[in-house]
């Protein structure tokens, strides 16, 4: 589940980016609502674009600023993932050993 702040802004910074690039590229390449939307997500996970070609050159910019900036969002909320999943784990750990000590403690004064 999605609960830190951080990984909601990472979330919605991708969600829009797909978002404004799909109403960008309609308006550029002219091409159906869905082929706009799947356009935007193969330049932003750094895939090969070739089954849908720009038609201009403006068309053929997009997915270059794309590449840059959906893979620094994309990396940012993998980090943001990783960071959250190894603070819990670490967490877990010292609350594991804090209990270990506790419990040598108290079997040490008997």
């Amino acid at each position: 589940m999605i609960s830190s702040t951080r990984k909601q802004a990472a979330m919605l910074l991708l969600a829009s980016s797909v978002s404004a690039n799909t109403f960008i590229f309609h308006f550029i390449n002219g091409l159906a609502w869905f082929d706009n939307f799947y356009f935007p997500i193969l330049p932003t996970l750094a895939l090969s674009y070739g089954a849908i070609i720009p038609i201009s050159n403006l068309g053929e910019i997009g997915p270059i600023v794309l590449i840059f900036s959906g893979l620094g969002t994309l990396a940012a909320l993998i980090q943001i993932i990783a960071l959250d999943s190894i603070k819990k784990a670490v967490q877990q750990d010292l609350r594991q050993f804090r209990k270990d000590i506790r419990t040598d403690f108290q079997d040490a004064r008997k």
